[in-house]
């Protein structure tokens, strides 16, 4: 059986290691050739960071539901991550950061109008779609030549589906990588947790075929290591590349790893719990 406070007590190791490094991390990237794809990948560990300790404050509360919904939003942050640092692992040249930044930023922008614009014409009002999207496109005069339908092809790389053919396109041999394999395993997870985020059918059959105390403490448990294995594996990937630009963060990237290493024994077990 294993004890949660084993877990968060793993948890808080992690946490010491980043608190006396990601400083000195960020200004190693920022004075790199890679600025762009160092200010993501720190981004997303910040982010991760924040979804996993509200799945460690849900999981006190037993609260299922909602975990199940911030699972499905870390993966959605691992698999992009995982591609930014797999695209700069395979070109070495900050690129993949730039896109990132310039044409998703752009891409949720363009959204954002078109919701706007389809809300504001139910109601009755008249919107000019054009004028709000030159108004925006005016804060990247880079961009002010680039069409639309180069823009979303750009920015659709950044989407699941995109992410995972990217993923299976480039890298055939999965048997020889555990991240890969990983992936692989929470892929097919994330339909049914986005019937958890957009409320479908789905999301409601599996609570209700499942609502015993045991399943409830099993679930919790096989999630928490799930989420505490997904953030260990972004900050490990990230000091991999921290790594390469300066030696000093080596021994902070093995401590890192000895951590995901008892994290993965701890998979193996049936999915014990203690109270």
């Amino acid at each position: 059986m294993i004890d949660l406070e084993k877990i968060f007590e793993i948890d808080s190791n992690i946490f010491y290691l980043m608190e006396k490094s990601l400083n000195e991390v960020a200004i190693s990237f920022s004075k790199s050739d890679i600025p762009n794809v160092g200010r993501s990948v720190l981004s997303f560990i910040a982010r991760t960071e924040s979804i996993k300790e509200a799945i460690f404050i849900l999981s006190e509360e037993g609260n299922v539901y909602a975990i199940k919904i911030l699972l499905r939003s870390l993966f959605e942050h691992l698999l992009k991550c995982n591609y930014i640092i797999f695209r700069y692992g395979l070109e070495k040249k900050d690129d993949v950061g730039l896109e990132f930044y310039k044409y998703c930023d752009l891409s949720e922008a363009i959204q954002y109008i078109g919701s706007y614009a389809s809300i504001s014409e139910i109601l009755g009002h008249e919107v000019d779609r054009n004028e709000l999207y030159q108004s925006y496109i005016n804060t990247y005069p880079e961009l002010k030549q680039t069409s639309k339908r180069e823009l979303k092809r750009k920015s659709d790389k950044f989407q699941y589906k995109s992410i995972i053919n990217y993923i299976i396109n480039q890298f055939n041999d999965f048997e020889e990588n555990s991240e890969f394999n990983f992936l692989l395993e929470i892929i097919p997870n994330y339909s049914v947790l986005s019937s958890f985020v957009h409320g479908g059918p789905l999301a409601e059959k599996e609570m209700r075929k499942n609502h015993d105390d045991d399943w409830i403490k099993s679930e919790i448990f096989k999630d928490i290591v799930l989420t505490l294995s997904i953030t260990t594996g972004i900050k490990m990937m990230s000091f991999i590349i921290a790594s390469k630009l300066d030696k000093k963060f080596v021994p902070i990237l093995n401590e890192l790893n000895n951590c995901n290493k008892i994290i993965g024994s701890i998979k193996k077990y049936d999915n014990g719990i203690s109270a």
